[in-house]
């Protein structure tokens, strides 16, 4: 690792635009995104996956997640696996968007964070949060709320157990005005803000999971794809993302699809409302409606 090299990890909730973040970030030509490297079975951390998911959604070969950088990943560790994937794609910032506190812990385990680790801590509000629960995987508004309250509580404790600098990134703030977000993140990464982030679809990504509707602007994702709602969930969702294009929009979905027993539930929460004041959360502007 080189004093410009960078280890990047993406903390944070489900449907909380890490992937979408991750891809947009990929779009500069200093960083790659690997997408969620726990996902290989030999790691064991969440769903298994194998696949980059844009490759296999289009049919072709993945030049970058091969069996042979699947073995070098296993031989090596959770550890060194961003390592191995930067030596693979020759960036010197790599984003590992596993999501997991866990993970992240188990890297530690297996070799000392280098200093120039960064975190990116994504969320989006409870109750979109709550919403996209309930739709998705079928739990109820209740159950996700303490879901959302212990999975950032988990990510606030072990980036403080660590001592590793992070970033909130509000899933809120990146869609309604992405370049904005974009630009501070690359000040937190040192890397100078490039363009291209703004259109990251024009360049490739080699991404382990994610979800189709952070994908549907890459070409070939969406049109005559093999069975693209089994291959990332909500195809309705990903339709629409695709339709209302990167950036200019918040999504407010959860007012419609909560009804005011399960809000109140959720805000009944113990300790959600200290948690979302430090993500930066106002839960009053929130219900209102006006801002967050």
């Amino acid at each position: 690792m080189t004093t410009s090299d960078k280890n990047v990890y993406i903390l944070g909730t489900a449907y909380s635009g890490s992937t979408l973040l991750g891809s947009a970030l990929n779009g500069h030509p200093l960083i790659a995104y690997a997408g969620e490297i726990s996902r290989l079975p030999f790691f064991d951390h969440g769903p298994v996956g194998t696949a980059c998911f844009v490759c296999d959604i289009k049919g072709e070969a993945c030049p970058i997640w091969t069996d042979d950088l699947k073995a070098r990943m296993e031989q090596r560790g959770p550890g060194e696996a961003v390592d191995v994937y930067r030596e693979t794609v020759g960036t010197p910032v790599v984003i590992d968007g596993s999501k997991y506190a866990q993970w992240l812990r188990s890297v530690q385990a297996s070799q000392p964070l280098p200093p120039h680790t960064r975190v990116l801590l994504t969320t989006k509000n409870p109750f979109s949060y709550a919403s996209s629960i309930k739709r998705r995987d079928g739990h109820e508004a209740w159950l996700a709320a303490n879901m959302w309250r212990d999975t950032v509580f988990d990510c606030l404790r072990t980036l403080v157990s660590l001592g590793l600098p992070y970033l909130v990134v509000r899933y809120e703030d990146f869609s309604l005005e992405p370049e904005r977000l974009l630009r501070k993140v690359c000040g937190f990464l040192d890397v100078e803000f490039d363009q291209r982030v703004m259109s990251f679809w024009k360049q490739p990504v080699h991404a382990l999971g994610g979800n189709l509707g952070a994908y549907v602007w890459y070409k070939g994702v969406m049109p005559d794809s093999p069975a693209p709602a089994q291959k990332g969930g909500d195809l309705h969702v990903a339709q629409t993302y695709e339709a209302r294009g990167f950036g200019g929009w918040f999504d407010s979905k959860w007012r419609d699809e909560l009804t005011a027993d399960e809000i109140s539930l959720v805000l009944g929460t113990p300790l959600l409302g200290d948690l979302c004041s430090m993500m930066g959360y106002k839960l009053e502007r929130l219900l209102s409606g006006t801002a967050l």
